[in-house]
């Protein structure tokens, strides 16, 4: 039970990780006591996004491309190609790791990896492992998060590099 309740998480990871990293996301916006402002919401939705999409969710993948390759791969997963996609999830999740722990040029960078890989693993699921409905809605929902967080980390490049309003400000690029 526990094997196919891990093989299916391994199938539908986006669907499993967007509610936890909803819940993380309220959570931090709860915790902190800072204002709540636009720009504080971008970075916190950017950060949660890189550190449970991005980091949680391909290191969970690269562990179970370990584990089971049949199920996250598909049925025909040779030895060769778990291990180069196990190499690559690990890659991934380093990167949002680091990301969400670094500056303006890492978390762009690291959304740009994100969006990368969503493209790639998009390509790999329509050409090669024939995917049904749910894991190519799925797969579909992995490429609209990747968007919404580019569009997210140009905000937060604009916020984070602004020079202050010479109409007046607190000389603070961002507002909290």
């Amino acid at each position: 039970m526990i094997i196919s309740t891990l093989a299916s998480l391994a199938v539908f990871d986006t669907i499993a990780f967007l509610p936890l990293a909803i819940v993380a996301g309220l959570v931090v916006l709860w915790r902190r006591r800072r204002p709540f402002t636009r720009a504080r919401v971008m970075d916190v939705a950017l950060s949660v996004g890189l550190l449970v999409m991005m980091g949680a969710r391909y290191a969970f993948l690269a562990v179970m491309t370990v584990m089971m390759p049949a199920a996250v791969l598909g049925g025909e997963a040779t030895p060769a190609a778990a291990g180069i996609a196990t190499a690559l999830y690990a890659l991934v999740a380093l990167i949002g790791f680091l990301a969400y722990r670094g500056g303006v040029g890492w978390r762009v960078g690291g959304t740009l990896v994100f969006a990368v890989a969503t493209l790639t693993e998009t390509v790999m699921n329509a050409a090669f492992i024939g995917a049904g409905a749910m894991r190519t809605f799925d797969t579909l929902l992995s490429v609209a998060i990747a968007a919404a967080m580019m569009i997210l980390a140009a905000f937060h490049w604009t916020y984070r590099t602004a020079t202050p309003n010479p109409l007046g400000s607190t000389g603070r690029p961002y507002d909290y």
